[in-house]
């Protein structure tokens, strides 16, 4: 047999104590271990050769070396341990079969791409640091994990961690992290290490109640209540953040009083902070943006200045002021924005437009977008936050990741497909941390709107997707999915002290916690028609006070007697569900904390003709849905293709080019 490099046939001939071994004595071979010095990489091993032969080897270890190609492992099925850190390895598919592996270490290489990991299902140790990864969605399926390292990688996006449910040691540190709300399913966490990341919202880090030792050094923190509420915390980490007086003065002694004898890393607070961001239109030039230390009571002067086109509105946050420049006394922490308005009837919003120096990405906007077609606004909150009361926010097609809020201003929000402005819902808003993904609060009036829409992954406390207090919306054509409460008494749609006009909307496969509804009705006065409410959990509409919500010409699971209403199974197309994400093809629970949302079709079969968006064109099914020429016989049929028996089809895609056909 060949074993071309020296050092390894060495290191294989001291295992066996045999010289010149053949592939009969190779079978014998059950451990192998071989470290280079550190600085004498370049004398390792450079060829992994030779070892295909070992087919009953159990153990590998091979570190500081500079071979590059592994694929002489791909047969050692037998493997339980393998360390191959601090090597060349650019490709690591040739692991992909080896099944057994209980222990992984793979770190200071230089691959990217984890996939072929996704099969080894016995794995409870994988070391993955010093790497470039940035996908991490070949980790679902390893629901064995109990240790996991990705230091010093790419990572922004950690929704594949989600259903690792027995890791109990997790290391993210040097990487591009700002949302750690997938980590709130993680309960057996003890070890938790989120260094050097881009994090500033750590609420979801108050349900792991097991934690031990935290690591949040060099982040962007400022609010602790999230971790007054563990009592098993042994070693706390918080240097270089922006941490708030409150974080100073009351949540880290409370951290102390539940965790008796806990070590807290942390700088004194030698003054106090002040925070200073602004919307589009403007900026703060002094003392300019970000977060400044002050002596306590310290005056300090601030002052913004509007771009072209733009007015300076005021300030926000803990000062509300119309001066320009403002003097502050620094008694307590402050963070405060300058806001600037837009005298545009219409705002344009597109987050990959092609001015966008970071398409996709809404922290980086173009420093010239004005909010005009040619130069639109990369994030819906803020356009919102430079509109004036009667403006059109216009949403161009695209997944916005993000929880917005009206502000109390009376505007309509519209989303559109200049391509082919007669379809569906062509903008997602998709929520992200806590909270509902859309607030419509007082002083918006009867003059604000939504429409076009499909409202996705709200992860809210009481309310999920959209909270309406005291205004008077009107909404339509908005498809309302995959969001989800976790109070017991929660809502997917709140109306509290409102009354709003609902149309062609699906609202469908939300959760809303064991005791709430997909609609809560509060001492409010709310019309629905030509819509459908189908699988919302655990019941669809709910009424707290004595007023009743006037829903005619709907479909609704569990029935509500009015005129034109229906309670027969809509016949969707392919509603989405809440999956393991180790395996998507299984089905969990929505009040499972580790289940994640699928997308689905929300067209209605029909046996005419129903648009299939996954293949671009129209399709037949061996059912026609009853919501189909169901809604109000006295009002447009809109866009509707033929045949449509003139009158308008319930759910978000009645009215549109999308409907689906009459019989």
């Amino acid at each position: 047999m060949n074993i071309p490099d020296p050092v390894l046939k060495e290191a294989i001939e001291r295992a066996l104590w045999i010289s010149d071994p053949t592939p009969t004595d190779m079978l014998s071979l059950t451990q192998l271990s071989y470290v280079e010095d550190w600085g004498e990489q370049e004398r390792g091993i450079a060829s992994l050769t030779g070892l295909e032969y070992a087919e009953n080897l159990r153990s590998l270890t091979l570190r500081f070396n500079t071979f590059s190609d592994i694929s002489a492992l791909a047969g050692l099925t037998n493997l339980t341990s393998l360390e191959l850190s601090q090597n060349r390895i650019s490709d690591i598919s040739p692991l992909s079969g080896l099944t057994e592996l209980c222990y992984l270490n793979l770190h200071g290489n230089s691959f990217s791409d984890i996939s072929p990991l996704s099969g080894l299902s016995q794995l409870e140790v994988l070391i993955l640091r010093f790497n470039n990864i940035s996908d991490l969605q070949g980790l679902g399926s390893l629901t064995k994990l109990r240790e996991l390292d990705l230091g010093e990688n790419q990572i922004s996006d950690i929704s594949g961690l989600s259903g690792l449910g027995r890791l109990s040691n997790l290391r993210l540190w040097r990487n591009t992290i700002s949302d750690i709300s997938p980590l709130s399913s993680l309960g057996e966490l003890r070890t938790l290490d989120l260094s050097r990341n881009q994090i500033s919202d750590i609420s979801a880090l108050g349900a792991l109640r097991k934690l031990q030792s935290v690591d949040l050094t060099s982040n962007q923190i400022r609010d602790l209540s999230a971790l007054c509420g563990l009592t098993s915390l042994s070693s706390l980490r918080l240097r270089d953040n922006p941490l708030s007086s409150e974080a100073y003065d009351v949540q880290i002694p409370r951290i102390v009083a539940n965790n008796p004898g806990v070590f807290i890393e942390q700088e004194s607070h030698a003054g106090r902070l002040l925070s200073l961001s602004s919307t589009p239109g403007g900026s703060v030039i002094d003392p300019g943006e970000g977060t400044f230390t002050y002596e306590l009571n310290e005056i300090v002067r601030i002052e913004a200045k509007a771009v072209s086109g733009f007015t300076f509105a005021g300030w926000s946050g803990n000062l509300s002021s119309n001066k320009n420049p403002a003097s502050i006394a620094m008694s307590q922490d402050y963070a405060i924005k300058a806001r600037f308005l837009s005298p545009r009837a219409g705002i344009y919003v597109d987050d990959d437009a092609p001015n966008d120096p970071a398409p996709g990405d809404p922290t980086i906007n173009d420093p010239e977008a004005d909010g005009s077609p040619e130069r639109p606004i990369a994030t819906i909150q803020g356009a919102i936050d430079v509109a004036q009361n009667g403006a059109v926010v216009y949403v161009l097609p695209g997944v916005y990741r993000e929880n917005i809020n009206f502000l109390g201003k009376k505007i309509q929000l519209i989303a559109m497909d200049p391509r082919n402005p007669d379809a569906g819902p062509s903008a997602t808003i998709e929520g992200i941390g806590g909270g509902p993904v859309v607030i419509i609060g007082d002083g918006s009036g009867a003059q604000c709107g939504l429409s076009g829409f499909v409202i996705t992954r709200g992860r809210g406390d009481t309310v999920a997707a959209i909270d309406c207090s005291g205004s008077h919306p009107q909404i339509s054509h908005c498809l309302i999915v995959g969001n989800r409460c976790s109070d017991p008494n929660g809502a997917v749609l709140r109306f509290h002290q409102s009354r709003a006009v609902l149309t062609q909307c699906t609202i469908a496969d939300n959760y809303a916690g064991a005791d709430g509804a997909g609609l809560v009705h509060e001492d409010s006065d709310i019309t629905v028609t030509n819509s459908i409410f189908w699988n919302n959990r655990p019941v669809e509409i709910l009424c707290r006070d004595d007023n009743r919500p006037f829903i005619r010409y709907c479909c609704v699971r569990g029935w509500w007697p009015d005129l034109g209403n229906t309670h027969s199974d809509p016949l969707l197309a392919r509603p989405g569900r809440w999956t393991d994400p180790a395996d998507p093809s299984v089905s969990l629970a929505p009040g499972d904390p580790g289940a994640v949302w699928l997308d689905g079709d929300y067209h209605l079969k029909s046996q005419t003709g129903r648009w299939d968006p996954a293949v671009g064109s129209w399709v037949r099914d061996a059912a026609t849905s009853p919501a189909i020429d169901a809604g109000d016989p006295a009002g447009p049929v809109g866009q509707e293709p033929s045949p449509n028996g003139r009158i308008v089809n319930m759910g978000v895609f009645g009215g549109t080019a999308e409907a689906s056909m009459s019989r």
